[in-house]
């Protein structure tokens, strides 16, 4: 049960990359703010100790992710010049390698012993602690990134938004 739970977000993750073009088209702002929502929902499922709950959640949590990175990495080709997109483009990936550390780190926090796992809270906080990133990050699109990207603007007819 515990190797389905630790899958549930990749499986998640892979399902969310596959989705995430027809959703970067309503907009990369939009659709990562959106995922936001939905992976604050998702992650409060998680701390709900039922099998099922923790399995959706995971499993959504899993998806946002996929779909934010697609868009993040649009986002970041649409608005820095070929020259910078890949070295940039590249150090999205090493941030989301490097909270993958983080994840197992964290683990690392667990009990070993089965017999221990009852009187241990401490995964609730490995499971909550995505509050704060998501908090961060909805913050930087809300009040630092108010705009779509310049690509996508101009592609829509959105000129003075992409010249702000």
């Amino acid at each position: 049960m515990v190797a389905l739970i630790a899958n549930a977000a990749v499986l998640g993750v892979m399902i969310g990359s596959l989705i995430s073009g027809p959703l970067i088209g309503m907009g990369r702002r939009k659709a990562i703010l959106f995922c936001n929502l939905a992976a604050a929902v998702f992650t409060g499922l998680t701390l709900i100790e039922t099998v099922p709950t923790i399995l959706i959640g995971r499993l959504g949590i899993g998806i946002c992710g996929g779909i934010a990175n697609g868009c993040v990495g649009k986002s970041v080709v649409e608005n820095v010049s070929s020259r910078l997109s890949g070295p940039i483009g590249s150090s999205l990936n090493v941030h989301v390698c490097i909270g993958g550390v983080i994840a197992l780190l964290l683990g690392l926090t667990l009990p070993t012993e089965e017999s221990e796992y009852a009187q241990d809270e401490f995964w609730r906080l490995n499971f909550a602690i995505l509050f704060v990133f998501i908090a961060i990050q909805s913050c930087f699109y809300l009040f630092l990134f108010k705009y779509e990207p310049i690509d996508f603007s101009i592609k829509l007819g959105k000129d003075k938004d992409a010249y702000n």
